[in-house]
């Protein structure tokens, strides 16, 4: 799966704080100074990426936000375990987790409605769960993201794990940050790779993705 790159989530601690030990310094310097809004939250599970990372299509966006009512639901076990399967891309069914209709969450909403017109017109979330793989640009949790300059050492992974989706030539949609997504893997300039009309409302949609949309459909169906 990782091609000589070893997964570092697979070292993350089993209670909280949920950081990886590599990326604690970094995190913790930052944390120090950054207003609440932009406070890394180490109380769930992290979520550099979503899906199965042999996915067709690849959605590039920021961090994964955080509302309050995250944290009950990502600390019952049954959730945690989910979130845990996706860091070690171990789960069969359901692969893009926050889809699934068993894990009812803050995320599960979110990501049904920025997906619904992509699952109607496929006609089934569970395949666009097994065919779409989401790459963040790092995976702690904020309620609003604020760009670090250095790059976390988890961060590594997540690239090494686009770069492979450029080289077999998968399709990306560019829901968020597209300027640093240039910065960290250069190569996506020549990979098949659209985006979003609006970086606000990321509602992937014929409307807000008018060159992309149709080709989309096609390669989660095709799949």
């Amino acid at each position: 799966m990782s091609d000589g790159l070893s997964n570092p989530w697979s070292a993350l601690p089993e209670t909280a704080p949920f950081v990886l030990p590599g990326d604690a310094p970094d995190i913790e310097i930052f944390n120090a100074s950054a207003a609440e809004i932009h406070k890394l939250r180490l109380q769930i599970v992290p979520e550099p990426y979503l899906g199965n990372p042999d996915a067709s299509v690849v959605f590039l966006t920021l961090n994964p936000g955080f509302v309050e009512a995250d944290t009950p639901v990502h600390l019952d076990p049954v959730f945690n375990t989910a979130a845990r399967a996706n860091l070690l891309h171990a789960r069969e069914r359901w692969p893009l987790y926050l889809l699934d209709p068993a894990l009812p969450s803050p995320g599960h909403d979110w990501w049904m409605r920025r997906l619904r017109p992509l699952i109607d017109a496929v006609g089934s979330a569970e395949t666009v769960s097994e065919n779409v793989f989401v790459a963040e640009v790092h995976g702690y949790h904020s309620v609003k993201y604020r760009h670090q300059s250095a790059l976390l050492p988890s961060q590594a992974y997540t690239i090494h794990l686009v770069r492979r989706a450029i080289d077999r030539d998968a399709q990306f949609l560019i829901m968020r940050a597209g300027s640093i997504w240039l910065d960290l893997v250069p190569e996506l300039r020549d990979a098949r790779c659209v985006r979003l009309n609006s970086a606000q409302n990321v509602t992937v949609s014929p409307r807000n993705c008018p060159a992309g949309f149709a080709t989309i459909v096609a390669r989660v169906r095709e799949s």
